[in-house]
């Protein structure tokens, strides 16, 4: 009987060709390296974004605590350090007074510990005069 072989453009070829090999590994190592940037990109946001956090944090305990300790604050500037969760910031203080003479404007403005230009966290409120006689 005759055995009937096809015809095929691999017959008599083995395995790969070395540059089919290499192709292969470039479109790996491609793969791989942008893959590890993309890691290394989101590292870096996720401590920005922490950062940002902890500075909304020091900026909103600066405000509550002058509500509650009924602070008065004197209009003009002022900058000090501060430290939330282990956090040390910087924090520009800014009164200003108000049409309504009952009510000072207060902006704070924290940045990170070496006092970089660019605030992490930029919160502005208002505080109450205290009451006189007793009455909040």
């Amino acid at each position: 009987m005759w055995k009937h072989r096809r015809s095929t453009p691999w017959r008599g070829r083995r395995g790969l060709a070395l540059v089919e090999v290499l192709v292969a590994v470039v479109i790996l190592g491609i793969g791989i390296a942008a893959g590890w940037r993309s890691v290394a990109a989101s590292t870096g946001r996720q401590e920005q974004a922490r950062e940002r956090i902890y500075a909304q944090w020091v900026a909103q305990d600066v405000l509550a605590r002058m509500h509650a300790e009924r602070v008065w604050p004197v209009p003009g500037q002022r900058e000090y350090a501060a430290t939330k969760a282990g956090q040390s910031v910087v924090v520009r203080e800014e009164v200003a007074d108000t049409p309504n003479a009952a009510f000072r404007m207060v902006r704070l403005r924290v940045s990170g510990a070496t006092g970089e230009a660019e605030a992490l966290a930029e919160l502005v409120g208002f505080v109450r005069a205290p009451a006189m006689g007793g009455r909040s």
